[in-house]
């Protein structure tokens, strides 16, 4: 430290800090755009990915009877009772599980997508502060 206290002092040029600043700025807003655009992108694909695993899931429910299965309980509740282990069985087996997970994964991701679009608006244009 011996050394530094020999130097002469630097001057540093006016307004210095404040061209720092909007540089950093200026970089924090770039990057806002990109991942905004970025993040926009992705929840255009996983909307329309999620709606079409939707409707694939639609389909295989249709197809596997599990509709059936669902009227039986509202039906006659007693043929479950006495059967009910026979029952769910059966209708764990019908269930299509491999669907629903894609189907839940993808909307989940568009939702998180939208979240992160609505989250870099929000830094790239703050809210309107309403004074009275």
């Amino acid at each position: 430290m011996e050394h530094l206290a020999l130097l002469p002092p630097v001057k540093l040029p006016s307004g210095l800090r404040e061209k720092i600043l909007k540089e950093i700025a200026k970089k924090e807003k770039g990057a806002a755009v990109f991942k905004t655009v970025a993040f926009g992108i992705f929840s255009l694909v996983f909307t329309a990915s999620s709606v079409s695993a939707f409707i694939w899931m639609v389909n295989t429910v249709r197809q596997s009877g599990l509709g059936s299965y669902f009227s039986l309980i509202f039906s006659d509740s007693r043929i479950i009772l006495s059967a009910w282990s026979e029952f769910f069985a059966a209708l764990l087996e019908t269930v299509p599980i491999t669907e629903l997970i894609v189907t839940l994964v993808l909307t989940l991701a568009s939702l998180w997508s939208v979240s992160m679009v609505a989250k870099n608006i929000y830094l790239i244009r703050p809210a309107i502060v309403i004074r009275k």
